[in-house]
C-alpha cells in the first residue's frame, strides 16, 4: 500500500478508502489510485480486512460497520404477499451479516419519488459498499444505478437484467426429490397441479423434473399436468376422476380445494405440498432453505469485498441451496 501511495502522491489512509471505492474520495483521485495500484500488481490482503471488519463489529459501533444494502425489487411492497417474500429473506441475510461483521439495511428500490441519479447519492452517502438484490418477478427492470460502485449478488433466477452472482434453492433437484420419495413409497400414477402462471415461472425446473419422471414410467402410468389458467374445485374434480391419480403434487391452494372436495388427505389421496413455506399446516413436502439462501448471498457480497470486486462480474457464481424434504410422522404421504 505504501509504494501505491508514493506513487500515486496521497497518504496510505487516501488509497485505503480509494480502493474501497469510499464516497470521500473523489472518483477522479479514486480511478487514478486503483489505476496505480492494478498496475503495481497490489493485492488487499483478505485476512487483514476481515480482521478489520471484526475489531469494527466488536466496538458496537454502527457507523464504522461496513454495510450492504438489501434492495427490495417488488414494485408494490405492501402487499401480503410480496411483504412476506422480502422479510422471509431479509431476517435471515440480516443475520448472517452480522454474524459477520456487516450491517444490513433495507431499501424499497421501486419508490417511483427516487430518481437512479438519487439512490446512487443515497447509497455512496450511507457507505453502502454491497447491494444485495432481493428475489424479483422475472423480467423486472431496476432504476439504472451505478452497480460498478458495488460488490453485487442477487437472490433466485427472478432479476436477470444483468447477470451478476447469485444464490438459489436448487429447484430441479428438490422437484426430482419428490418423485424419487414417492416412487420409493410405491406410487405409480404422480399427477402434478399447479395453475399455468407459476408452472410457467418455475417450467426449467418443474417441468424438467416432472418430464424426467414420466420418461422413466411406463405411459400407462403418466398423469398428464393439470395447469389451468386458474385453479378451481370443479377443474380439479374433473381432472381426478378422468386420470385417477394416487398423489397429487401441488401447492396449499390446491389442498383447499380437495378438503371442499371431501378428498381426505391422506385417507382418500396422497399429496405432496412443494412449498410448504407458505403454509402452517403439517404436510409432507417440501421446504426451501430460506437461511442458507440469504446467508449464501451475504457470503458472495462479503468475499467480493474482501478481494475488492465490484460491478458487474465476467464470469458469475451461481449456488444453489438444496430444499428439505419434510415428512411429518403424524401425517404421511398415504
Amino acid at each position: 500500500m505504501a509504494d501505491v501511495a508514493r506513487e500515486a502522491g496521497v497518504t496510505q489512509a487516501t488509497v485505503s478508502y480509494a480502493l474501497r471505492s469510499h464516497p470521500s474520495i473523489s472518483e477522479a483521485t479514486r480511478q487514478r489510485v486503483q489505476d496505480i495500484a492494478k498496475k503495481l500488481g497490489y493485492q488487499p490482503n483478505p485476512l487483514v480486512s476481515a480482521l478489520m471488519t471484526s475489531r469494527r463489529a466488536r466496538g458496537g459501533r454502527q457507523a464504522e460497520r461496513p454495510m450492504i444494502a438489501f434492495l427490495v425489487t417488488w414494485p408494490d411492497p405492501v402487499t401480503k404477499e410480496n411483504r412476506r417474500l422480502a422479510l422471509r429473506f431479509y431476517k435471515e441475510a440480516k443475520r448472517r451479516a452480522e454474524e459477520l461483521g456487516y450491517g444490513l439495511d433495507k431499501f424499497w428500490l421501486m419508490d417511483p419519488e427516487i430518481s437512479a441519479k438519487r439512490w446512487n447519492e443515497i447509497l455512496l452517502t450511507r457507505s453502502i459498499r454491497g447491494l444485495l438484490i432481493a428475489p424479483a418477478q422475472e423480467g423486472l427492470r431496476l432504476p439504472k444505478l451505478d452497480w460498478s460502485q458495488f460488490s453485487l449478488a442477487t437472490i433466485d433466477h427472478g432479476w436477470s437484467e444483468h447477470d451478476i452472482h447469485r444464490a438459489c434453492i436448487d429447484r430441479f433437484q428438490g422437484f426430482k426429490t419428490v418423485y424419487d420419495r414417492l416412487q420409493d413409497s410405491g406410487y405409480k400414477r404422480i399427477g402434478l397441479a399447479i395453475p399455468d402462471a407459476r408452472l410457467k415461472l418455475r417450467n426449467q425446473f418443474l417441468l424438467g423434473a416432472t418430464t424426467a419422471y414420466q420418461y422413466s414410467i411406463p405411459a400407462k402410468d403418466r398423469v398428464p399436468i393439470h395447469h389451468p389458467k386458474m385453479l378451481s374445485a370443479p377443474g380439479l374434480a374433473k381432472w381426478l376422476e378422468r386420470h385417477r391419480p394416487e398423489v397429487v403434487v401441488s401447492s396449499s391452494e390446491t389442498m383447499e380445494l380437495l378438503d371442499s372436495l371431501s378428498r381426505r388427505i391422506p385417507k382418500d389421496l396422497g399429496f405432496v405440498n412443494i412449498d410448504l413455506a407458505a403454509t402452517d399446516r403439517a404436510c409432507t413436502g417440501l421446504r426451501d432453505n430460506d437461511a442458507d439462501v440469504a446467508g449464501a448471498a451475504v457470503d458472495l457480497i462479503v468475499g467480493q469485498i474482501a478481494r475488492n470486486e465490484r460491478g458487474v462480474p465476467k464470469c458469475p457464481k451461481l449456488v444453489y441451496i438444496t430444499c428439505d424434504w419434510i415428512e411429518p410422522r403424524a401425517v404421511t404421504i398415504h
